[in-house]
């Protein structure tokens, strides 16, 4: 059954991946979109924050009666 087969012209998968379109071409703060700017500016964000926070503590703490 094999040898009444005849082999495809062509071939089924394409010979290099096709790319995907960006979402976004810029950054918010300039310069080109990737992945790790957006994960270092929420890491940025966080650290901020939590620097914020530890400094908000430290001067209610000196502020209470003892």
């Amino acid at each position: 059954m094999l040898a009444h087969k005849r082999s495809a012209s062509d071939t089924l998968l394409p010979l290099r991946a096709s790319k995907q379109a960006r979402t976004t071409t810029h950054h918010p703060l300039g310069g080109n979109s990737s992945p790790s700017q957006d994960e270092a500016l929420v890491a940025r964000w966080c650290k901020l924050g939590m620097e914020f926070i530890q400094v908000l503590r430290d001067t209610v703490s000196s502020m209470a009666p003892c």
